[in-house]
């Protein structure tokens, strides 16, 4: 019996699903080339039985995983000692993966020291914050980042690259600072209750987004579409264009100063000042103020601040200073009152000045009613108003 040359593909598909990930590979073998010759049938057989296909992967996929921080050894992102890790399954991140920081867990202050990581999203749980994250390689963020917490602060050191468009959502009583330079040719947007504050000179090009909570600006960003929350800080940010919420600079309690570019408001935005002092600055016993690098409309936003401090006689307060013209005017118009205390409010052509109404004045007359011929003496009876020392001139 004749056995000829012949050659013999084998495709072997096969899967294999584990807590970690699904690994497919696809595998090819080749029997080795035979030249025709006159062997017997049992000859052939042996010949036949001899031969082993030799096998090579052609492909690897990984399914992506949820890890979580346990900080059981030390607090480094890459750690793997014999098999056991910082994350739990006793895995380490690779690109795709989803990764959440709970309470409780030890090493809070950890470091990201896996290069060119690129995760689907990151999470804060639990009640308390508490989190330090470090790192020098950028981490590339997919799909934003949550803090959940219900109290308590957590940073982000480390440099960060919006994969996409990504939310940073912080629950209420919470707040996330962004210490990294934030970057890529996506925006953001700040959604939840809580508080972002974004430390750094950020790059990335996409804007900025207020939609609800707080975002405060004590780094550098671009533009800025404030839909809702509040936006403020000591930073500088770029265009306002403001069509909900409230423009606060400054911090949540303290006094401050906000730079920006031309600021648009209008009716359904806020303008938010803390009066602490009678000098415009950062920090306890200064006042707010919105320094614009360019024009600012007023568009007949509320204009709501707290007095903070005892008024002195004569007090202002130039709530906005632009290089450009100042159009519009507050819903108010030319006056407002705080804590029972009447200030002044005056548009100028560069700044909007709001100056506390240091007296009252009350006229009375000596005939009343007079009559024709009758001398009448009126007097004028001025004196300081409620809440306001000094005395007036």
């Amino acid at each position: 019996m004749s056995v000829y040359d012949e050659e013999l593909l084998i495709v072997h598909h096969y899967a294999k699903l584990t807590h970690r990930d699904l690994r497919m590979s696809w595998f090819s073998c080749r029997t080795p080339q035979r030249k025709k010759t006159n062997k017997s049938s049992r000859q052939a057989n042996r010949l036949s039985k001899a031969i082993r296909p030799e096998f090579e992967p052609l492909e690897l996929r990984l399914a992506l995983s949820t890890l979580t921080w346990t900080g059981a050894i030390d607090g480094n992102w890459s750690t793997n000692s014999s098999g056991n890790t910082n994350w739990s399954s006793n895995l380490v991140p690779t690109s795709g993966d989803t990764l959440i920081f709970p309470a409780g867990a030890p090493h809070l202050t950890n470091t990201d020291d896996i290069p060119n990581l690129t995760v689907n999203s990151v999470s804060f749980t639990g009640a308390s914050g508490g989190y330090n994250i470090g790192g020098s390689d950028p981490l590339t963020i997919s799909a934003g980042v949550t803090a959940s917490n219900t109290a308590g602060t957590n940073t982000m050191n480390l440099p960060i690259v919006l994969g996409a468009t990504q939310s940073f959502n912080v629950s209420s009583g919470a707040q996330l600072n962004v210490g990294g330079v934030v970057s890529g040719s996506n925006g953001l947007l700040k959604d939840g209750a809580g508080t972002l504050d974004l430390l750094a000179a950020d790059t990335y090009n996409g804007g900025t987004t207020v939609d609800a909570g707080s975002l405060l600006v004590d780094g550098t960003i671009g533009n800025v579409s404030l839909t809702g929350g509040s936006l403020g800080g000591t930073g500088t940010v770029g265009v306002v264009t403001a069509t909900g919420g409230t423009l606060s600079p400054g911090g949540v309690s303290n006094p401050g100063v906000l730079s920006s570019a031309a600021v648009t408001l209008n009716s359904s935005t806020t303008f938010s000042a803390l009066l602490d002092g009678t000098t415009a600055g950062n920090g306890p016993s200064n006042y707010s103020q919105l320094k614009a690098g360019g024009a600012v409309n007023l568009g007949s936003a509320t204009l709501a601040a707290t007095l903070g401090f005892p008024l002195t006689t004569n007090a202002s307060f130039t709530l906005i200073q632009a290089t450009g013209t100042i159009s519009g005017t507050f819903a108010q118009g030319s006056s407002i009152v705080l804590a029972g205390q009447k200030f002044d409010i005056t548009y100028n052509t560069n700044s909007v000045v709001l100056t506390a109404a240091n007296t009252t004045s009350t006229v009375v007359s000596s005939a009343n009613p007079a009559t024709l011929n009758q001398p009448v003496t009126f007097t004028d009876t001025v004196a300081p108003v409620a809440g306001v020392s000094g005395t007036p001139t």
